[in-house]
């Protein structure tokens, strides 16, 4: 039988039961624009939100204090429960267990006191009363009880720490000649422990990375490694800024390994770590102060993406092109060479051409400017410096009739060789555990092992 929206059943469902105009329309199978026109018409007024709450207030408090439950209540009224429980938070309800009585009257100050003294937590507490965790919340502040802080529960539940900070002196001599990571594996404690110790000892400088980081970031880069870095800027590198300076950045794939290797070779006395990450490996610098004038001209005021300086573009050297070509450029049979730059503007473009042009380099630039292809006349000039950068693993962007001397970079014992100085000059890096960085080693040689 179809329902009938009439006035005596329209007052029901609105104003007795709670219902909203489109919770009516629905029921009665009508369009909401119907039920507000016929209220209209039998001159009825809408509820305002007051209303509406202080009847649904009213009710919630009155079956919460019978011992219903949040879902109990929602299944009475016919309410959502997200919206029972929200309004018996704000209300500050105790929670009621379904079929359970709440046993919250039989909690003291002193029980309160010793459970959280035994580190349990609210939530475990409330749920031996079957209550909320939010009663237990306004008790404690009732009663001007303080749970014990995070620092406190963390130092409480590890007895190593325990043992370590009643004699902390007699562990000054191994803070100061361990890493971070060795010390905290040693005696199974959490960093932020290990910062602590080092607070009571008054110990400011250990052998920590960020120490490392104090006695390497004010040596001066030679040219060479200026010149690199300057143009894989123009490439795939980036900076970041930390605290003590800016770090360098570059990431490379599984087959540019040997490219990588060769750029690892001339930065290694500033290199913090080069870690497998996707499907190659990224290379990191320790944090260098003199790096801090370049990072302000590629990130002009704060700037979070890469720009191209006009003094670089100004004063650029024509041996910049090797890295970035190998770094963004590319070569298809064919085709004229391409080299890649998203972030170049037109002016800069004009003085690049006319200084590549002194060189014998002829380049056209394209017309959405993201790089600029070499002329087939300037080919020689131009693969004869990319060739003084180029690896083995990179000569696919090099066509065969230009291509100098092959090298033997790919081998993997040159590369075994050329890890194990990298190891024996401060790896495993402070924050990876030794048996992590053995891991990563072995990886990289069967790796390049199984390629050759």
């Amino acid at each position: 039988m179809e329902k009938i929206l009439d006035k005596d059943t329209f007052k029901k469902y609105y104003y007795e039961k709670g219902k909203t105009l489109t919770e009516i329309a629905i029921l009665f199978s009508v369009s909401q624009t119907t039920v507000r026109n016929r209220m209209k018409g039998w001159g009825l007024q809408a509820q305002t939100n007051s209303q509406k709450n202080s009847k649904i207030i009213s009710e919630i408090k009155h079956y919460n204090s019978l011992g219903y439950s949040d879902t109990e209540i929602a299944t009475v009224l016919k309410l959502d429960i997200k919206y029972i429980n929200s309004w018996r938070i704000k209300l500050s309800l105790p929670k009621n267990l379904r079929g359970k009585k709440t046993l919250v009257d039989e909690l003291t100050p002193e029980k309160l006191q010793r459970r959280l003294d035994n580190l349990e937590t609210q939530e475990s507490i409330a749920k031996i009363y079957n209550t909320s965790d939010v009663t237990i919340s306004n008790y404690m502040k009732e009663w001007g009880i303080k749970p014990p802080t995070n620092t406190e529960r963390r130092d409480l539940n590890n007895p190593n720490f325990l043992r370590i900070s009643k004699n902390f002196e007699e562990y000054r001599e191994e803070v100061i000649a361990l890493t971070r990571t060795k010390f905290c594996d040693k005696y199974s404690i959490a960093i932020t422990q290990y910062s602590d110790l080092k607070n009571m000892l008054n110990i400011s400088k250990t052998k920590t990375g960020h120490s490392q980081w104090r006695g390497i970031n004010t040596k001066k880069l030679t040219k060479e490694q200026k010149d690199l870095i300057i143009a894989s800027m123009l490439g795939d590198g980036g900076f970041r800024k930390l605290k003590y300076g800016i770090m360098y950045k570059e990431f490379h794939s599984f087959k540019q390994l040997s490219y990588l290797q060769k750029k690892v070779d001339i930065l290694k006395p500033f290199i913090y770590e080069v870690i497998p990450e996707g499907n190659g490996f990224l290379l990191k610098t320790v944090p260098i102060k003199e790096l801090e004038y370049l990072y302000d001209l590629f990130y002009p005021k704060g700037e979070t993406w890469k720009q191209v300086p006009d003094e670089i573009i100004n004063n650029f050297d024509i041996n910049w092109l090797g890295y970035w070509f190998l770094d963004d450029g590319s070569y298809f049979d064919g085709g004229n060479p391409l080299v890649s730059n998203h972030f170049i503007k037109k002016h800069q473009y004009v003085t690049l051409k006319k200084i590549l042009k002194n060189n014998n380099i002829d380049i056209i630039v394209k017309k959405n400017l993201t790089g600029f292809s070499i002329r087939t006349k300037s080919f020689k000039p131009f693969y004869n410096i990319i060739n003084k950068y180029a690896t083995s693993d990179m000569l696919y962007k090099i066509p065969e009739k230009f291509r100098k001397n092959k090298d033997n970079s790919q081998s993997s014992n040159y590369l075994k060789k050329q890890w194990e100085i990298l190891y024996s000059h401060g790896f495993p890096y402070p924050h990876v555990t030794e048996a992590l960085w053995e891991i990563r080693f072995k990886f990289l040689i069967d790796f390049k092992g199984s390629k050759t």
